[in-house]
């Protein structure tokens, strides 16, 4: 009996601290079910909340599944909010109100658990400017079987990657298009003078391979002679002033007495008083006279016209100085002028021209600039032929700034966008006839989304690649200098760029990876090593800036090259077709670094 008795306690004993654990056990997956459930809604890039919230119910529930928890839930599900205001949320909340049943409990000691759970995600709330630079290269117009083109796909990803920002100003959004050259509206003073570089050149003198590609001429030679007639100098004669009062003002130079050019003067002055007294002899006043004069210029003479005047003053003014009158007066609610008709005082006829011969020798050449040329271009030589001569209509192309003098030295400005462009100097852009028209303008950075959206509908593909434009016009995108403008500090903003390439390179300024063998174009494997070190040395510069890179291959890309670029392995993604809008929101999920508050 005794035995019988001491069982109950030692069972109460020992199912308390039991049913403790075992609820609390209850609370730790309940919460890292709900945990996931709004990760899951915050990093899924869906466009509605609906989506995110029937998302985070079905993974709140399949963690649930698989834990096999005897529990009553109330309520569960998905809340959003957004910190700026806007309508992207930044703040993604699952809540659970739930209890768990004793059935595990060998004594019936009613409800062991119940709690409130939520789990608390949030996306970091900063200031980001990102340069989308963007592959528009002809194979971006492949379908490989698909429905669509490779650019139509990337047109999708890219719009639905800046939806993933829409609403949050704190937010700026730059586009670089770029196939092997980039199009920018630039004013002229940002751009480079519009003159013809090689009109008056003999190319046989030029050292830079580059101007030699298009520099070829012939050498004429024109002599003119031409009559021209040079203006006398007209020298003021005072002496013919009609009193000695004028003679001086005029010797002075006092304005109504000089010209510049044939341009006169007006100058009004005091040439005599008069002490009147009124008002029974306590009103005294002076009646002053003064002469306005005009210097004028009419058929081919010069001449000084005088008009008098004269008003009522409580002091006596100086002669030689100027009018205090007013030039006007007002009586019975009109107003008249003080001076009366106008005389010539001075004309003095304009000096003759002298007559010149002039014989002038023009040395010219003739010259014919490169045309625009296509895909089908079956030279395939490299941008530098198409350097812009000043000649023709200029379209906004670029080419790469130099790499190097003309001496061999090293400069470098190819695979920099830090460096302030200086017109008629090494620094300067290289403009370029466009290779193919339908190059898409770059946009600077802006936070009004729906006009980069705009601008990311609009491209086109065509040409070759020439990923180091690309990423050196991502870094203009990104400097605070001209002529590109949005950017903020780097204290200010974050610095990121979003690569995407479908293809590796194959032409610069200077190469083009592609050489005849036979009847068939084959890749030069040195030249592409070439172009590819420029590549790296972008991506160095741009890295050094303190820019995030992350970088994405469709289909073709070089995997290697744009590892190197990117920031780390998971910022380097590959995508097939089909994959690449997966692509872009992994990517604007690393951006916002998304992280679990509570």
């Amino acid at each position: 009996m005794m035995a019988a008795l001491l069982t109950v306690p030692l069972l109460i004993a020992v199912t308390v601290p039991i049913d403790t654990v075992r609820a609390l056990g209850v609370r730790t997956v309940v919460q890292q079910a709900s945990d996931a459930a709004a990760l899951a809604a915050a990093t899924s890039g869906l466009s509605s909340k609906a989506k995110r919230s029937a998302l985070a119910d079905s993974v709140f529930q399949a963690n649930l599944d698989a834990a096999k928890l005897d529990l009553n839930i109330s309520s569960a599900g998905l809340t959003e909010s957004s910190s700026s205001g806007g309508s992207n949320p930044d703040t993604y909340t699952y809540s659970v109100v739930a209890t768990v049943g004793d059935g595990a409990t060998i004594l019936p000691i009613g409800t062991l658990f119940s709690a409130d759970i939520d789990a608390v995600v949030k996306t970091g709330n900063q200031m980001l400017d990102i340069a989308l630079v963007l592959d528009n290269s002809g194979s971006m117009g492949s379908y490989d079987g698909k429905s669509t083109t490779r650019l139509t796909e990337l047109k999708t990803a890219a719009n639905t990657f800046i939806d993933q920002f829409a609403g949050d100003s704190q937010v700026k959004i730059g586009l670089v298009p770029f196939d092997s050259q980039v199009r920018v509206n630039l004013t002229p003073s940002q751009s480079g003078t519009a003159t013809n570089p090689y009109a008056e050149i003999d190319c046989s003198t030029l050292t830079d391979p580059d101007e030699l590609t298009i520099c070829q001429n012939n050498q004429t030679t024109t002599t003119t002679t031409t009559t021209i007639t040079i203006p006398g100098v007209f020298t003021m004669d005072c002496t013919q002033m009609p009193y000695d009062l004028e003679d001086t003002w005029c010797a002075a130079g006092k304005s109504g007495f000089t010209f510049s050019g044939t341009t006169g003067s007006t100058g009004t002055y005091v040439y005599a008083t008069n002490y009147r007294v009124g008002c029974w002899g306590f009103c005294a006043y002076y009646e002053t006279y003064v002469a306005r004069y005009t210097a004028v210029y009419e058929s081919d003479r010069y001449k000084i016209k005088r008009e008098l005047g004269s008003c009522d003053l409580s002091w006596n003014p100086s002669v030689g100085a100027t009018s205090p009158c007013a030039t006007t007066y007002t009586s019975w609610g009109k107003t008249y002028s003080i001076f009366g008709s106008s005389t010539t005082i001075f004309d003095q006829a304009a000096p003759a021209g002298t007559t010149q011969t002039v014989t002038n020798t023009v040395t010219a050449y003739t010259y014919t600039p490169q045309s625009d040329k296509s895909d089908s271009d079956t030279t395939r030589t490299a941008d530098s032929s198409l350097i812009w001569d000043g000649t023709s209509s200029y379209d906004g192309c670029y080419i790469d700034r130099l790499k190097e003098d003309a001496s061999g030295n090293a400069l470098d400005y190819d695979v920099t966008g830090y460096v302030m462009p200086v017109n008629n100097q090494d620094t300067q852009y290289t403009k370029a006839q466009c290779a193919n028209n339908s190059l898409s303008y770059i946009t600077g950075l802006t936070n009004q989304h729906d006009t980069i959206k705009t601008q990311v509908n609009g491209m086109a593909s065509a040409g070759y690649t020439n990923i180091t434009i690309g990423v050196a016009w991502g870094m203009e995108a990104l400097s605070q200098n001209p002529p590109l403008t949005g950017a903020r500090g780097a204290s200010a903003a974050r610095k990121i760029m979003v690569l995407m390439t479908d293809g590796e390179n194959t032409q610069n300024r200077w190469t083009n990876v592609y050489v005849k063998s036979g009847s068939n174009w084959i890749v030069d494997t040195a030249k592409r090593t070439a172009i590819n070190a420029r590549t790296k040395l972008a991506c160095d510069n741009a890295k050094a800036q303190g820019v995030e890179i992350y970088t994405i291959n469709l289909v073709d890309g070089d995997s290697s090259l744009l590892s190197y670029c990117a920031d780390s392995g998971a910022q380097a993604l590959n995508a097939v077709r089909g994959g690449l809008e997966s692509a872009f929101k992994n990517i604007a999920t690393q951006i916002k670094r998304t992280y679990l508050a509570g």
